[in-house]
C-alpha cells in the first residue's frame, strides 16, 4: 500500500535524521539571557527565532529526579527547545498560552516520563499559531504523558515512540487546529500498549487522540501504529474538522480504532486488526460497553451540529478474529451520513452482529439522527471469513446505495449476504454473492440489480495462458507474472499501487521503487549507483547523498521511488523480506520487472531488454507445447477448432449451439418470514415466466396471489409463500415493498 497522495507533506526524516540536523545547527549568541541559544531555525515550514538547550539554557534535570515543569512554563514565545539525552519528569498540567510558533525536539534519546500516579495531559499549549514536538520516547509505565494543544495554523509531531502500559484515564494527545485551513501532522507516531482494551469507564477510559469542537483543520495521520485503547484509538469524529488517515496500522482498540465522520475525512491504506490471540494486558471490565470495531462513523452531534456528509474507507485491509466482542468491522451509526467503502479487502472470522452495518435513520441517544445523504457506496469490496454472523451487509434507511464489482464468501455459518430495507433508488451491480442464506435480502426497497451471482466461480484446474493451479506453467512463469529467476514482466498484482504514479518527475531513464506489502516491523534501506540518483516524488522520499540514498518505512506499510541511470550497485538494510523491489520506465512510468530484494542487483535474472528466458526454442516451438503452425499439443488449433468437434463460437460439429434464450436464471420472493403484503415488480432483457414447479421456500407453500407476468416484466405480491420465476437475459430493475426476502440464482 503506498503512502497515499499529501500534496501538503514534505519529510525532514525519521529519528536519526532528526538528530543529525539538530546537531547541525548554527550556534550564536542573542542576547536573550539564555546562555548560548542558536539562531533562527526552522521545522517542517515552522519558522523559530531561538534555538535553546533544555539542560544547558533552561536548567532542566536530564536524570529524571526533578520535575521540568517549571523549566517548560519559562519558554519564551517563537522558541525551540532540544532536549538532549536524559529522562524528563513530567507531574503536573501546564497552561502554555500565547507561545506564537513553539518547539520541542529530542536531539539524543530523550525520555518523557510520567511521574506516578500523574492522569492528566501536561503541556498544554494554546492561542499559538505552530508547535512542532518531534523524536521522544514517552514512558507511561507509573503514569501519563500527553499534551494538549489548540493552535491556529500547524502541528507538526513526528517520530514518537510510547512505552509502557498506559493507564485508564484520559486522553493521550490532542492536536488541534482552531483555522479551517490549518493542517496539523501526525507522522510516525507508536503506541502498541494504550491502555487495558476494555477500560471504556463511562467514556472517561484512555483514549488515543482526541479531537472535538475546536478542531476546524485538517489533521492527517501517517505511518502511525496505535493498539490497545480503552476509548478509541482516534476520537476524532466530533469535530467540524478533517481528519485523515494514511498508511497507519491499529490493534484491538475498543469503541473503534478510527473513528471519523464527514466529507474531507477518511481512512486511506491502512490496517485494522482485532484479535483475542494478539492481547496480553489485563482482562478486565469485559462484560462492559467494550467493542472493538475498525471504523467507525458518525456526523450528527447535539452540540455541534451536522457535518457535511462523504467519509471514506479506502484500500484498507481489516482483519477481525475471534475476540470477546460483537463489533462490526465498519459501522455507520444512525447520526452518520454517506459512506464510500472502495478497494477494500475484510476477513471476518468472530461471532458477530454484521461485518459492514449502516444504521437506520434515527436518534443515536442524545444526538441527532443524520440525514440525507445516508447512502452507503461499495466498490471492488472483498469480504470473506468463517465467522458466524445474521446478515454479512446490512444497510437501512439509505436511499441511494449501490454496491458494485464487489465479492462476498461467507460459508460456514448461516448467514444472509446483502440486506437493504426501506432504500429507494439502489444498485447492487457485478457483484458475486456466496452465503449459505439468502444471497439478497430487499425489504421495502427500490433495488436495481444487474449480473448478482451466488455461485462460486467454477475453476477447472488450468487458465487460457497454460497455467495451472499449482501457479505455474511450462515456460516458468507464475500466476503472479514472475519467472524462477526472480523477475517479472510489466505490471504487478498483490496490492501494488504503482497504477498511482502520474506523470514525468525526472530526465533520468530509470525507476526503482520499493513497496512494503507486509506489515509487523519497520523497514530501513539503503542504495547506491554508478550513476546520476534522484528522490521521487511520494510523500517521503529517501534521503539523496551522491550516488547513495537511504529510506525506511512501515511498521505496517509504505512506498518509496528514486531515479537513476546507470546500474544499481549495492541495494542492503533491515527487513526486506517484507518489501517488493521494482524496476521502471521512469519516462512512461510502467513497469520493467520485478528484482528479489534479498539479492538484487547479484544475480536478478534481467537482461540488458528487460526481457527473460521464457523457454522459446530454434525450432519454433515453445516449453507450452504451441509451434509455428498454430497447432498444439493439447489438438486445439489457431483456428479455434478442437480434436473433440467443439469450436471457440460455442457450435460443435452436429450443428447445435449454446441457447442464449434458455431461462438458466431464477428469481424468487418468500414472503414466509413476514405476516405483511410484500409487492415487487422487476423487468429482465430477455423472456420471463413463472416457475410453480421450483422449490416453494420455508412454508413449502406458492403464493396463491395471482400476478401479471408478459413482455419481459412482472408486477407481483406475494403474502404466505413463495413466488418464482425464471428468464433469461439480465435481470435490470427490481422494486420491492415490504419484506419478502429475494434471491437470485443464475444457474438453474
Amino acid at each position: 500500500m503506498d503512502r497515499g497522495n499529501d500534496p501538503d507533506s514534505s519529510r525532514f526524516g525519521r529519528r536519526t535524521y532528526l538528530k543529525a540536523g539538530a546537531a547541525a545547527a548554527t550556534v550564536a549568541g542573542l542576547g536573550t539571557g539564555l546562555g548560548t541559544a542558536a539562531a533562527a531555525a526552522e521545522r517542517e515550514g515552522i519558522a523559530f527565532e531561538r534555538v535553546v538547550d533544555a539542560v544547558d539554557d533552561l536548567g532542566m534535570d536530564p536524570t529524571g529526579g526533578q520535575s521540568v515543569t517549571d523549566q517548560i512554563a519559562d519558554v519564551p514565545a517563537n522558541t525551540l527547545v532540544q532536549f538532549p539525552d536524559g529522562d524528563y519528569l513530567i507531574d503536573e498540567r501546564l497552561d502554555l498560552p500565547r507561545l506564537g510558533n513553539v518547539g520541542f525536539e529530542a536531539i539524543g534519546d530523550a525520555t518523557i516520563v510520567g511521574a506516578a500516579g500523574f492522569t492528566n495531559t501536561s503541556w498544554n499549549v494554546r492561542d499559538s499559531a505552530a508547535v512542532y514536538y518531534a523524536g521522544f520516547t514517552h514512558d507511561q509505565s507509573d503514569g501519563a504523558v500527553g499534551h494538549f494543544w489548540r493552535v491556529s495554523d500547524r502541528i507538526e509531531i513526528h517520530d514518537i515512540d510510547v512505552v509502557g502500559r498506559g493507564g485508564d484515564w484520559g486522553v493521550e494527545m490532542s492536536p488541534s487546529i482552531t483555522d479551517s485551513d490549518g493542517v496539523a501532522r501526525i507522522v510516525n507516531y507508536t503506541n502498541k500498549k494504550g491502555s487495558s482494551w476494555a477500560s471504556y469507564s463511562g467514556s472517561g477510559g484512555r483514549m488515543g487522540f482526541y479531537l472535538g469542537p475546536d478542531h476546524s483543520g485538517t489533521a492527517k495521520f501517517v505511518d502511525c501504529d496505535l493498539r490497545e485503547y480503552g476509548n478509541n484509538a482516534l476520537y476524532t469524529s466530533r469535530c467540524p474538522g478533517n481528519v485523515q488517515v494514511f498508511d497507519s496500522y491499529f490493534e484491538n482498540n475498543n469503541v473503534a480504532s478510527v473513528r471519523i465522520g464527514g466529507e474531507g475525512s477518511f481512512v486511506e491504506n491502512t490496517r485494522i486488526v482485532v484479535s483475542e490471540d494478539r492481547y496480553t494486558g489485563p482482562r478486565r471490565d469485559e462484560d462492559k460497553a467494550f467493542n472493538m470495531r475498525g471504523v467507525l462513523l458518525e456526523e450528527n452531534h447535539k452540540n455541534h451540529g451536522q457535518k457535511a456528509a462523504g467519509a471514506a474507507v479506502r484500500g484498507c485491509e481489516i482483519l477481525v478474529e475471534e475476540n470477546p466482542t460483537w463489533a462490526p468491522a465498519i459501522m455507520s451509526w444512525s447520526n452518520g451520513r454517506s459512506i464510500e467503502v472502495t478497494d477494500t479487502t475484510i476477513t471476518y472470522e468472530n461471532t458477530g452482529g454484521y461485518v459492514i452495518c449502516k444504521e437506520d435513520y434515527s436518534n443515536k441517544a442524545s444526538h441527532p439522527a443524520g440525514e440525507d445523504p445516508r447512502w452507503l457506496r461499495m466498490d471492488n469490496v472483498t469480504i470473506t471469513g468463517s465467522g458466524d454472523v445474521p446478515v454479512v451487509v446490512e444497510v437501512e434507511d439509505a436511499d441511494g446505495t449501490e454496491i458494485r464489482n464487489c465479492s462476498i464468501h461467507m460459508t460456514d455459518n448461516d448467514a444472509d449476504g446483502i440486506r437493504l430495507m426501506n432504500s429507494d433508488d439502489c444498485v447492487v451491480a457485478d457483484t458475486n454473492v456466496v452465503v449459505p442464506g439468502s444471497a439478497t435480502d430487499f425489504q421495502n426497497s427500490q433495488v436495481e440489480t444487474r449480473n448478482v451471482t451466488h455461485e462460486v466461480p467454477e475453476d477447472d484446474g488450468s487458465t487460457d495462458d497454460g497455467t495451472s493451479d499449482d501457479g505455474t506453467s511450462d515456460d516458468g512463469t507464475s500466476d503472479d507474472g514472475s519467472t524462477d529467476d526472480g523477475t517479472s514482466d510489466g505490471d504487478t498484482d498483490g496490492g501494488f499501487r504503482y497504477d498511482e504514479a502520474e506523470g514525468v518527475h525526472t530526465d533520468l531513464p530509470k525507476e526503482l521503487v520499493i513497496e512494503q506489502v507486509e506489515s509487523g516491523a519497520r523497514v530501513s534501506y539503503e542504495v547506491e549507483v554508478d550513476g546520476a540518483l534522484e528522490a521521487g516524488e511520494w510523500e517521503y522520499p529517501p534521503t539523496v547523498d551522491g550516488t547513495t540514498a537511504t529510506g525506511g518505512m512501515g511498521p505496517s506499510y509504505g512506498l518509496d521511488n528514486l531515479y537513476y541511470d546507470g546500474e544499481v550497485t549495492r541495494f542492503e538494510g533491515e527487513n526486506l523480506d517484507l518489501v517488493r523491489v521494482f524496476v521502471a520506465d521512469a519516462q512512461t512510468r510502467t513497469i520493467v520487472r520485478e528484482v528479489d530484494p534479498l539479492s538484487f542487483p547479484a544475480g536478478d535474472g534481467s537482461t540488458d531488454d528487460g526481457s527473460t528466458d521464457d523457454g522459446s526454442t530454434d525450432d519454433g516451438s515453445t516449453d507450452d507445447g504451441s509451434t509455428d503452425d498454430g497447432s498444439t499439443d493439447d489438438g486445439s488449433t489457431d483456428d479455434g477448432s478442437t480434436d473433440d468437434g467443439s469450436t471457440d463460437d460455442g457450435s460443435t460439429d452436429d450443428g447445435s449451439t449454446d441457447d442464449d434464450t434458455a431461462l438458466d436464471s431464477v428469481v424468487a420472493f418468500d414472503g414466509s418470514r413476514s405476516d405483511e403484503i410484500c409487492s415487487y415488480r422487476f423487468s429482465v432483457t430477455g423472456e420471463v415466466v413463472a416457475d410453480q414447479e421450483s422449490d416453494a421456500g420455508e412454508t413449502g407453500d406458492w403464493d396463491r396471489i395471482e400476478d401479471t407476468v408478459g413482455d419481459g416484466a412482472v408486477v407481483g405480491v406475494v403474502h404466505t409463500g413463495v413466488d418464482t420465476y425464471r428468464f433469461s437475459g439480465d435481470l435490470v430493475d427490481l422494486e420491492l415493498r415490504g419484506s419478502a426476502a429475494v434471491t437470485f440464482d443464475d444457474q438453474a
